[in-house]
């Protein structure tokens, strides 16, 4: 819009104008003329931008639709709000992408939409050009409104467009607005409904002691038919008006004391009756929570004295026959209850229920179902069911626990009245857990693995013996190894070790047939017996086995194992020489193996601690480069300032045991992190010696934050007792993390890093390799 033409400065003071007739209709409008004033601000809008339609549509996401709300269209242009009810959201993808993204959707031509049912839809309404705005609340994409041209094509203008947004936003606020407006009327409506449906009488007073309201039960007792004729009443005014004072006295000590106030009294009533009641009142507060009055509540309770007082007289009369009948069958080994006519438990006693972990809370006022549950209660509700029909009924049944699984027997006898009529049962349920149910658990331990759950060798060792005795050729036998077992226990502690053991045993049992037995035979040893196996059978089978094995990690390590196998035929062949054949063939495999892999293994780890955070890259790289210069004016060898370099990159590889958590916090970490962390030194030592290629520097991970003065860890060594490269990478490493950027702190400058060492020279660090790398390292290279 041109504004300094004349037309395009009308324009613009007609947009302006129209903006403020839709502010002032929204702020102004009524609760229930919101649709009126809607309907009313399109009509305005679409006569402004000369539109033949305009529209307000709702997105239902969970249903995946679009729905027209609102529509005003001008003379002669036919509406299609009721068409365009539930319109599927797959129509329009290109139009929804463009609002999720907060984008206006526009077409001058319709002719040129590429969506073929989009298209359709929109030719349908003889629409030839639109522009859609999104409506956004609470960030979330809530509808649209727009301009349908249908009597010609039309390019929208930014001015126009702009009016749009405008009016979606006032729109949004609108709709908020009534929302909560909504949310007020409905809750003051509940909340009156709810205050007069209780029996307890509520009411509510200013400081003054004057009523601002009270609920229906409370204007009956005080003889006024509504709530109005109550409102700035006091107790003065009221049928209990000669205890006007007590109650003001109490007021005042509630709102002065800013306290509750609980109290039991006894009242005459309209009818001169003695009633008891129970009065409750607290701080009535603001907003703001300053204490404006009080709001109390009271009970007649008259009825429950009564009762209190007759309970405690039969409850004194049954004390003695109780504890008497109660010694009696608590000693009982077994477990005596008593159920009634709904199934539910009302006594329960027994020494076997604190055997099993149970209580009598437990059960009480629950029937069978709702204690197991209703898969394992059904069988207690069948027998029960024919107890109360009057037969007496004896069943078993078992039930784990912690430990193990449980048999009981129960017997159900009904309970009769003086007439004759059943009112219940009482039940005995004895433990009748026999030798038989722990010789099965034993013949399970004896034949099973405790960690993977697959056999043991003893079990292997009897399939073997059975074969052989039946002469059931052909069979393969498979001796199978997990490499880096130790690796795995070092490096990240035996439950890992477990995690790679479980992980194999899982792979294994997978691959093999039901008939093929798979055992754990030793540490890290796996044993298979394929019955029926040929040579050319087993080479398939270990090819699938070495496949699904791919790919299986654990810490980011992936598993490898060494198999070897010998084949059975005929009985011209010892069992003896088939396994020693099957593990020769193993730990040939695993030779050729087994050192490449250990030592790739560690470079796999250090790869995936630099991938996963490239600062611990970037560190190990610039303390590796800083230990190689103090050696070099050292005066090493360059056997000996690879082997430092090369110690110096390695001396954080313990961290891939530290949590992700703990390593990209940015707040300082707590004592508990520390500890966690600074195992990583040891975690280290463990990984890198059982490595050939990188034993021999391995104690320098391990004692790179020792310090001089004997405070370091995690052996706490002093002085020359910390080995050279240690006490270098030490220096190193500090230096590199003062001068970097951390997640707690900025970096310090080359000088304040100076200042620092200097400053914990003879204590934390060596303090002649501190005055060398001060006045030599950093003098030959400044850009450190």
């Amino acid at each position: 819009m041109n504004l300094n033409n004349k037309k395009g400065l009308e324009e613009y003071i007609l947009l302006q104008k129209v903006v403020l007739t839709l502010s002032e209709r929204f702020i102004h409008v009524e609760y229930d003329k919101v649709d009126e004033a809607i309907q009313s601000a399109l009509q305005i809008l679409g006569e402004a931008v000369d539109s033949d339609r305009t529209y307000v549509f709702t997105y239902d996401f969970k249903r995946s639709t679009t729905t027209n709300t609102y529509e005003w269209c001008q003379e002669g242009i036919p509406p299609e709000i009721d068409n365009l009810q539930d319109l599927p959201i797959s129509i329009i993808q290109e139009w929804v992408k463009s609002h999720l993204k907060g984008n206006i959707y526009s077409l001058s031509d319709v002719e040129t939409v590429s969506e073929p049912e989009l298209k359709e839809v929109l030719i349908a309404q003889n629409i030839k050009s639109l522009i859609t705005v999104p409506m956004f609340i609470q960030d979330e994409v809530y509808g649209f409104v727009g301009f349908d041209s249908v009597k010609r094509q039309k390019e929208y203008t930014d001015q126009e467009a702009q009016l749009l947004i405008v009016f979606a936003n006032l729109l949004v606020g609108l709709i908020e607005r009534v929302r909560l407006e909504k949310q007020v009327i409905e809750s003051q409506k509940l909340l009156k409904n709810v205050l007069d449906t209780i029996p307890s009488r509520v009411f509510w007073k200013d400081a003054e002691g004057k009523y601002l309201g009270a609920n229906k039960s409370f204007l009956s007792d005080s003889g006024l038919n509504s709530e109005q004729h109550l409102i700035g009443k006091t107790d003065y005014d009221l049928v209990w008006k000669e205890l006007a004072d007590k109650y003001r006295e109490d007021d005042l000590e509630v709102i002065e004391g800013n306290t509750m106030l609980e109290y039991e009294e006894k009242l005459h009533d309209k009818n001169a009756e003695i009633q008891w009641v129970q009065t409750s009142k607290i701080p009535l507060k603001d907003v703001e929570n300053s204490v404006i009055g009080v709001l109390g509540t009271y009970e007649i309770i008259t009825e429950q004295k009564k009762l209190e007082q007759e309970l405690k007289a039969k409850q004194e009369a049954l004390k003695q026959e109780n504890a008497r009948f109660n010694r009696m069958v608590a000693s009982t080994q077994d477990i005596i209850f008593e159920i009634d006519r709904d199934f539910k438990h009302i006594s329960i006693y027994g020494t076997l229920m604190k055997k099993n972990g149970l209580s009598k809370d437990a059960f009480i006022g629950k029937t069978a179902e709702e204690f197991f549950g209703k898969e394992r209660g059904k069988v207690h509700m069948d027998y029960a069911k024919r107890a109360l029909q009057g037969e007496e009924v004896s069943y078993e049944w078992q039930t784990p626990n912690a430990t193990a699984t449980q048999y009981y027997q129960t017997t159900l006898s009904p309970i009769y009245d003086e007439h004759n009529n059943v009112i219940g049962a009482v039940g005995i349920s004895r433990d009748i857990t026999d030798k038989a149910k722990y010789i099965e658990e034993i013949e399970y331990l004896n034949y099973h693995d405790y960690l993977t759950k697959l056999y043991n060798r003893r079990y292997f060792e009897k399939m073997l013996e059975k074969l052989e005795s039946e002469k059931q050729y052909p069979y393969s036998v498979f001796m199978i190894d997990l490499n880096g077992l130790k690796l795995f226990n070092d490096a990240f502690g035996h439950a890992t070790g477990d995690q790679a053991l479980k992980a194999v045993a899982n792979v294994l049992q997978d691959t093999v047939n039901s008939k093929d037995i798979v055992a754990r035979v030793g540490g890290d040893e796996f044993a298979l017996i394929v019955p029926g196996a040929l040579e050319e059978d087993c080479i398939v089978l270990m090819k699938s086995i070495e496949e699904a094995l791919r790919g299986v990690e654990i810490e980011n390590i992936e598993l490898s194992i060494a198999m070897g196998y010998e084949t059975k035929i005929d009985d011209q062949i010892t069992l003896e020489s088939v396994l020693e054949s099957a593990e020769n063939f193993m730990y040939k495999r695993k030779l050729m193996d087994g050192r490449s892999r250990y030592n790739k293994t560690i470079q796999t780890m250090l790869k995936s601690l630099n991938d996963k955070y490239p600062t611990e890259k970037r560190h190990a790289k610039r303390v590796s480069q800083i230990a190689y210069y103090i050696g070099k004016e050292l005066k090493l060898s360059k056997n000996q300032l690879d082997e430092l370099s090369l110690a110096a990159s390695l001396h954080d590889i313990g961290k891939i045991t530290v949590p992700d958590s703990i390593i990209e916090k940015k707040e300082m970490l707590s004592h508990k992190e520390q500890n966690t962390v600074r195992k990583h030194t040891i975690n280290g030592y463990q990984l890198l010696r059982a490595s050939e290629e990188y034993a021999d520097i391995a104690k320098y991970t391990l004692t790179h934050h020792e310090r001089v003065d004997g405070k370091g860890y995690p052996k706490g060594l002093k002085d020359k007792d910390i080995p050279l490269y240690s006490r270098i990478i030490s220096i190193a490493e500090a230096y590199e993390v003062m001068t970097t950027n951390q997640p707690y702190r900025k970096a310090l400058g080359k000088e304040a890093a100076i200042k620092e060492l200097q400053k914990n020279a003879g204590t934390q660090f060596d303090k002649e390799l501190v005055n060398l790398f001060i006045n030599q390292v950093i003098q030959a290279y400044p850009n450190l």
